[in-house]
Order: C-alpha cells, then sequence, then structure tokens
C-alpha cells in the first residue's frame, strides 16, 4: 500500500528509458549499475492470480510468474545491469490490515531461488522489512538504487527510487520513473522525517488511518522542514514526556497550513514512529560483506546446466539459449574490456544492422541502443554442433521466413548499448552496415525472348541493334510496369480469387475459351492539314461554276451527303474559310447533310448561278473566252461554296459548286 497520497504530493518523477539510464551509469562511473530489488514486489506486481491460473489451464507445467521474473532479469544483463534480490526477513513488523511477519514459503519461492542461482544472481534475507534493508544497501554504497513499487523505501533513508512505469494501471515496457530524495527536497522541502510525519498524519502501511481528518495536502504542508516538526519527532519516541510539547507545535503548524485538525491525546502511534524510524536492518559489518557477494558480482555461468533448467521447466530451447545468453556474454566482454584486451573482441566480428525509420505511432529504438549482428561461437562454452536429442531443428518452427533451417552456428541479432562498443573495441573495429540489395525488376515474357534472341545474335550486329534501341528510348522513353496478362490468364487469375474465401468451397467453373479480339474501326483519313503542319496559302484564282443540280451529277448522291473535300462558297466577293473555321463551322469531312440543310444549299446554289450568268453576260466576249479557259475544274480537289460560309484547302484554284 505504501504511504496514503504520496505520489500526488512529490510529482510523476523523471521518466526514462531504462537503458538510457544505463548508459548514462556507465559512462559516468565506468561500471555497471547495481540495483537493489524487492524481490515481493516483481513476483506479486508482474501477474495476477487470476492470470497464472489462465495460464496454467492452457499448461499446467507452465510457470509465468517466474518465467516472466526471467525475461526482466534477462532484459536488464543485456544492459550490463546487476541486480540484487533482498526479501522480508522473519522479524518484520506486521501491517495494519494484513498478515506480517517474514513468513516465507520456501515452496513458493523455491523455483525462483533455483533460477537465481543458475544466472549466478545475487539474493539477499532481510532481518525484516525488504525495503529498509534495500535503502541500508544503497546507504552502504553497495548498490547505486532501489526497485520497489511504494515511497516507504523514502522513509528508510532511500535516495534513489526506481518504479515502473504505468499508465492506467499498464506497465509500459522498458520505461521507468526515478524518484531521488534531493529532488523531493529541493521541489517540496521534505527530507526523510518529514516523510516520517507525513505518512504518520495521512497513514501508511503501519497506521493506516493516520490524523483523522488530516489530507495528504494538509499532512504535506505540516511535514515540511520549514516548521521543524518533523526532526523532534525522534526525541518524543525516546523522551515520551515531551508528546505534549510536540503535541502543541504541531497544532501550530497545523493552523498555519489551514486546517482545525483536532489531535487527540493517543497521537502519534508510538509502536508505528518506531518502526518508521528505527526499521530492523542488518548491521553494518554484514552489509558491507554480504554472503551473496562473497565471490563478486561476476560470477562464471554453468551454461550446460543453465540449459537444461530452461529447457525442463521453461521451455527454452538452444536457439533462445543462444539469442539470450550470447549478447549477454558480448556485453560483459566489451564493457569489462581494457585497452589491451579490445583487439580480442574482434572475434565477434560486430556488424551493425541497417534499421528502417520507424512509422508513425510505432515505437523507435532509442538513441543509446543500436542493432548489430556477431558471431555467437566466442560466448557460448557448449558444443553447438550437437545437436540435443529432443530437439529438431528441421520443424517448422525452428526454421526461419525464408525456409532455411536453424544453424546454431549462424550469426545473431542483438540490440546493446552504444556505448560498450566505443569502450571494448578498437577503432574501426565494427563493421558498417552491409548495402541494400537491388531489387531485380521483373522482365515479360517478351523481353525474356529478346534475351535468348539476342545471344544467337553475332556481336557486332547485337551492338549496332543496342545502340538503335537507346536512340529510340532516349526519344520515346517506355512506360515501366508489368506486363499484360493475357485473356486466359485473367480468367485463371479470377477463379482463383473465388475459390480462395476462408471456409467455402468454391463451385467448380468450367473453362471458357479466350473471347476474340474486338474488331477496330478506324476513321476516315481526315483530308485537313493537320496544326503541326500548317497548310500553305492557296493561290489566287478564279473561281469556275460546277452545276450540282443535276441528279446524274458524281458530286451530289441520293443521300443527300456531301462530296468529301467539297468546300462551298457563296460569291468570289466572300474570302475563303480555314480548315479550322471549316471545323468550328460544323463541316467535317465525311460526314452527311441533313435534307433541310441540302435544300438550303440548293437553294443558295440556284442564286448563285443565276447571279454569275447575268454578270458573264455583261461581259465582253473576249473576257467571256478567259473566263472559260480559268474555270476549267484542276485535277485536284475544289473548295465548295455555301451561302454565307466557306473554308478553303490547298489546291491550285478554288471551285464553286451549283447545288441546284
Amino acid at each position: 500500500m505504501g504511504i496514503n497520497g504520496l505520489w500526488d504530493v512529490i510529482g510523476e518523477g523523471e521518466i526514462v528509458h531504462i537503458a538510457d539510464y544505463a548508459a548514462q551509469h556507465f559512462q559516468k562511473h565506468r561500471r555497471p549499475l547495481r540495483i537493489a530489488v524487492d524481490e515481493a514486489c516483481w513476483r506479486f506486481t508482474n501477474l495476477t492470480p487470476e492470470q497464472v491460473e489462465k495460464i496454467r489451464d492452457g499448461e499446467p507445467a507452465a510457470n509465468p510468474a517466474e518465467k516472466t521474473i526471467l525475461w526482466r532479469i534477462l532484459r536488464l544483463m543485456k544492459l550490463n545491469v546487476q541486480l540484487l534480490f533482498v526479501y522480508d526477513g522473519p522479524s518484520k513488523p506486521w501491517k495494519s490490515g494484513r498478515g506480517g511477519g517474514g513468513l516465507l514459503d520456501k515452496e513458493l519461492v523455491k523455483l525462483l531461488h533455483q533460477l537465481l542461482d543458475h544466472l549466478k544472481v545475487p539474493y539477499h534475507r532481510a532481518p525484516g522489512e525488504a525495503e529498509a534493508e534495500c535503502a541500508a544497501l544503497e546507504q552502504r554504497g553497495v548498490v547505486d538504487a532501489v526497485w520497489a513499487d511504494d515511497g516507504d523505501a523514502f522513509m528508510f533513508g532511500c535516495q534513489t527510487l526506481i518504479t515502473q512505469h504505468k499508465v492506467d494501471g499498464q506497465r509500459i515496457k522498458d520505461y521507468v520513473r526515478i524518484y531521488r530524495a534531493e529532488t523531493i527536497l529541493k521541489e517540496c522541502d521534505l527530507d526523510r522525517d518529514s516523510l516520517v510525519l507525513f505518512a504518520m498524519l495521512a497513514g501508511g502501511d503501519y497506521d493506516t488511518q493516520g490524523l483523522r481528518g488530516c489530507g495528504p495536502k494538509t499532512a504535506a504542508k505540516a511535514s515540511r522542514t520549514e516548521f521543524g516538526i518533523a526532526s523532534k519527532a525522534r526525541d518524543i519516541n525516546r523522551y515520551p514526556q515531551q508528546v505534549m510539547l510536540w503535541r502543541q507545535a504541531l497544532d501550530r503548524a497545523l493552523k498555519l497550513s489551514g486546517s482545525s485538525v483536532e489531535i487527540p491525546t493517543s497521537f502519534p502511534n508510538q509502536k508505528a514512529l518506531g518502526n518508521y524510524l528505527y526499521p530492523n536492518i542488518s548491521p553494518p559489518e554484514v552489509l558491507d560483506n554480504l554472503r551473496a557477494l562473497r565471490q563478486g558480482w561476476d560470477q562464471k555461468i554453468d551454461q550446460s546446466k543453465l540449459r537444461r533448467l530452461l529447457r525442463e521447466r521453461f521451455n527454452i530451447w538452444t536457439k533462445g539459449f543462444i539469442n539470450h545468453f550470447a549478447p549477454i556474454y558480448l556485453v560483459r566482454a566489451l564493457a569489462r574490456a581494457t585497452p589491451e584486451q579490445r583487439n580480442e573482441n574482434l572475434q565477434y566480428a560486430v556488424q551493425l544492422k541497417r534499421t528502417r525509420k520507424a512509422k508513425d505511432g510505432a515505437e523507435a529504438p532509442t538513441p543509446s541502443e543500436v542493432k548489430i549482428t556477431f558471431s555467437p561461437l566466442p560466448a557460448m562454452e557448449i558444443n553447438l554442433s550437437q545437436k540435443p536429442p529432443e530437439e529438431d531443428c528441421d520443424l517448422p518452427g525452428w526454421k526461419g521466413k525464408d525456409g532455411i533451417s536453424y544453424g546454431p552456428l549462424q550469426k545473431i541479432e542483438a540490440e546493446i548499448l552504444r556505448c560498450f562498443l566505443d569502450h571494448g573495441l578498437p577503432e574501426g573495429g565494427v563493421a558498417p552496415p552491409p548495402e541494400p540489395a537491388k531489387r531485380k525488376r521483373k522482365s515479360s515474357i517478351g523481353e525474356g525472348e529478346a534475351e535468348q534472341a539476342n545471344k544467337s545474335i553475332p556481336k557486332g550486329t547485337q551492338d549496332e541493334s543496342v545502340s538503335a534501341n537507346t536512340s529510340q528510348s532516349q526519344g520515346t522513353p517506355e512506360k515501366r510496369g508489368r506486363p499484360r496478362k493475357s485473356a486466359s490468364d485473367e480468367s485463371k487469375a479470377k477463379q482463383s480469387r473465388k475459390s480462395s474465401g476462408k471456409g467455402k468451397e468454391a463451385d467448380p467453373t468450367p473453362e471458357m475459351p479466350p473471347t476474340p479480339p474486338r474488331p477496330v474501326f478506324k476513321l476516315p483519313r481526315s483530308r485537313f492539314p493537320t496544326q503541326s503542319t500548317p497548310p500553305a496559302p492557296p493561290p489566287v484564282a478564279e473561281p469556275a461554276v460546277l452545276d450540282l443540280a443535276d441528279s446524274s451529277s458524281p458530286e451530289a448522291s441520293e443521300s443527300g451527303a456531301m462530296s468529301q473535300g467539297a468546300v462551298l462558297a457563296p460569291n468570289t466577293d466572300v474570302e475563303p474559310f480555314s480548315p479550322a473555321m471549316a471545323r468550328r463551322e460544323g463541316f467535317v469531312p465525311g460526314e452527311s447533310i441533313p435534307v433541310k440543310d441540302l435544300r438550303e444549299l440548293r437553294a443558295a446554289s440556284r442564286s448563285l448561278s443565276h447571279h454569275q450568268q447575268q454578270q458573264q453576260q455583261r461581259q465582253h466576249p473576249s473576257e467571256r473566252e478567259d473566263v472559260s479557259r480559268k474555270s476549267q475544274p484542276s485535277s485536284t480537289s475544289a473548295p465548295a461554296t455555301q451561302s454565307g460560309r466557306a473554308t478553303s484547302r490547298p489546291s491550285e484554284a478554288h471551285e464553286v459548286i451549283d447545288l441546284t
């Protein structure tokens, strides 16, 4: 439970990634980060009893609580963090509302102790409260921080407290909260004695009720060091006759804090106050020479025994054993290397691994860590060439994504701190990441046939064809993409997609013959010049008159269609239309003309023919002969005219067609 409302008073602490915290400590002290762990907070807060029962329903022999602790230990060992587990002892005070004492169920922790023994992780049993023992170990300099779930360690003199970072009750992987006593004193004006008084007023493990009517905010104001009430609480524990004077001073501090709470004569609880101020811990000579640390922090691991234990009790086989423990040995070799031993670490063949940019919302690796690949052979003391009889590397679960069976001698991937690479390897000892493999573009069937044909062509001819293709591709670049599928391939693909539904059997469909290609109809080629090639200006000539009123004229058909290329003009005074104007006015080569429009054109042609005949009669006979010579039709097509509309085309002379 801890102290009521403590986290609301001291804040959220410093939220950091555990890898960053370990890297900062190594760079500052050049030694591993050492943490004293309250074993109860790891054993009882990782999984609930309901979760354990649910896991064992599916696998009765599973050990989920111990396996969860194993994963946390391995993660910290890869960061070169050294742990010391501390258990509650027999003299632990009874907590209010709960069973107390240090009664340890040996059967409950038997497997965990066996796992710690094989991992060579030290553990120690405290005489009383485990959190008080952890705080004492930190004060003696045996460890650097305390890992616990509540703030009771601050009342026992803890200076740096690590807790698991949680959001809405869910643990955030690899993130922790760091609380420092110096920060609490600077921001909240609360020291160790102030936190003891805070627990007595707001309520704690040994006295859950506290002072009736006093909340966490009022308790925090009254416990500040500026009033001096907290430091005097040690005197009343030794000299009970001074309790009356201390209670009067506390009453004045509460009134200055804006509270009118009445202090009963039974306050404070002397027994609870004594447990807070003077916890039962090991003497200094025992703390400085713990039995678990007499052989040092780094003890040699028997890989054969550990491999057997992990296989039998936690279902971890050779592949998992190498992937988890080879990085630990690599980190130890790098972090403990002297300048003379750096060249020896080149046998690991460390190479950086190319990483992709993290997508939006994805968790990116911390700056302190780097992904590498290395050879695990120097780290393993077991014979990896011999497979245990109970393991089969050819099973599907052992194969990689490429379908290749697992090989114990191949390189593995890992994430380690960048500072270890800088410390344990000589300059240039880390190989750069490999270049990305270039993807080959899938070639179509025609390209494959062309390659086979090019092989049979002589070299000289082949070079000429290549140069010709190159010049052609520079003018019109070829569109890249997948080759077009034939009709039979498309039908097969549709049939396979229909038959791929989950839980449904596709009906057999008969194979249909490929549909014949559709006929392509080409429009008649236009006789008008295109925009890219502007027409040449037509020569000036005297238009001739062509009478189309006769039904036998080849230019006039029964359907009323205009001859292709005929251009109409009402008289010589009207300028001929350009091709663009002809299109805008509705004259399209090869297009039919309605009967109504044809009648209007014939009427206009009659009036035009009559007008021109009158002009010819008025002219001199010699002039009429000249006009008749010029009006002879040319071999090329002539323009057609219409009243009010005209168009032109490149020809030697213009024709005036009479549609009457």
